[in-house]
């Protein structure tokens, strides 16, 4: 229609080839039941005020969709898209709920205005299709637009190339989350605060790689746990609207806090070892009790030494050590010495061989003498005289062995 529409209450079910309610003025919606099951664009005119009811769209378009001034029109083309160029195109969200879903179109916007979209309380829900250059809230900041928002709650999906969030100059926080690798279809989004009280919780229709959240329980500088399917961040707001997540939106995003989500189950968990790791599944060596190690047969007392008890030898009782001044601890090599030297004083071999003659001799001679010695029970001076040059010449031997002895 070319007027004003307005839906205060009733149940509408609605197809169509083209927009689901279309108005060239302006579409208030205030209460009622309105479900638009196919269309083009789902709810399209210059301004779009809601402050009641319950809209489910599913478009292969738009949304919502505020069309005036120059902007992009309906087939895509850029110029003038309302009768109207002096209206400012705008969506305005006070009460309600709104459910977009568009399973199929890549470059469809969930709400789109050319204008403001201003969200101040309600309930707002949009699943796009993940990949495109859809985008879940899209308002026209290019020509001077803004997206606000200062109450109610948002769970908008879509696709993280072209996401928007929220301007700074909204007084409901909010946060952008965007995922590089996506999330499938059916998967549940939901956010918790630090006491695991669940804020908001949606299991979201179609594939998705972004989504914004918001609700009046948020605060800047509370601490928050994104959860998407079984994985999770905590997150805490620094600003009113913050973005998150792997992946950077092409366009209005705005800089993103560079993070990763971890498993579920790794929050609200007592404190694990290092790395997230919680302890399941591994088995710690268990403790030693304190005793000895079985040694076998040993008893724990020292073994017999075969009568050393232990205690250092008296050195006082040993006497004087010798003389080792010049000594280098090396023993010399004996090899390599040849024939021992001729001591001053020592016998040669003739001497040698004389002495042992006479020996000989006066062994002999002493045979005689042991006779008489036996008949008269005294020691003959020949015996005695043997028995001393025996012993000096085993005295002498010994040395020459002990001082010539080769080495091993």
């Amino acid at each position: 229609t070319d007027g004003a529409v307005t839906i205060a209450g009733g149940d509408l079910t609605l197809a169509s080839t083209d927009d689901g309610i279309h108005s060239a003025d302006s579409i208030t919606i205030a209460g009622g039941t309105i479900l638009i099951t196919e269309c083009n664009e789902g709810i399209e005119a210059p301004t779009i005020t809601v402050s009641g009811g319950d809209i489910t769209i599913y478009p292969t378009d738009d949304g919502l969709n505020a069309n005036g001034g120059f902007g992009f029109g309906m087939f895509g083309g850029f110029g003038q898209t309302s009768s109207d160029d002096s209206v400012t195109p705008s969506i305005h969200i006070s009460g309600g709920t709104i459910t977009v879903i568009n399973r199929n179109a890549r470059d469809a916007d969930g709400i789109d205005s050319n204008g403001d979209i201003i969200i101040s309380g309600g309930t707002v829900l949009v699943s796009l299709v993940n990949g495109g250059t859809n985008s879940a809230l899209d308002c026209g900041s290019e020509s001077g637009g803004v997206m606000e928002i200062s109450g109610g709650t948002v769970i908008a999906c879509g696709s993280y190339s072209m996401a928007e969030s929220f301007d700074s100059t909204s007084t409901q926080c909010s946060i952008l989350y965007s995922l590089s690798k996506g999330a499938d279809a059916g998967t549940t989004v939901s956010l918790e605060d630090t006491d695991g009280n669940v804020l908001l919780s949606w299991e979201v229709p179609c594939s998705f790689s972004s989504v914004n959240l918001s609700c009046p329980e948020m605060k800047v500088g509370g601490t928050y746990l994104v959860v998407i399917g079984d994985k999770a961040e905590e997150i805490t707001l620094e600003d009113v609207s913050s973005s998150f997540g792997d992946a950077q939106s092409s366009m209005f995003g705005g800089p993103m806090n560079w993070g990763g989500m971890e498993n579920r189950e790794n929050f609200g968990r007592p404190s694990g070892p290092p790395g997230g790791f919680d302890g399941e599944g591994f088995t710690p060596p268990e403790k030693p009790d304190g005793e000895m190690p079985d040694m076998g047969s040993f008893d724990g007392e020292r073994p017999d030494f075969g009568g050393f008890n232990g205690e250092r030898p008296d050195l006082g009782e040993m006497g004087t050590p010798p003389d080792m001044s010049g000594f280098d601890g090396e023993q010399p090599d004996f090899g390599e010495m040849g024939t021992p030297p001729n001591f001053p004083g020592s016998p040669s071999e003739a001497a040698i061989a004389d002495a042992t003659e006479a020996i000989t001799d006066a062994a002999a001679a002493n045979a005689d003498d042991k006779a008489a010695a036996k008949d008269t029970g005294s020691v003959t001076p020949m015996t005695l005289m043997i028995v001393i040059a025996v012993s000096v010449s085993l005295l002498f031997g010994i040395l020459i062995a002990a001082v010539y002895k080769p080495k091993n």
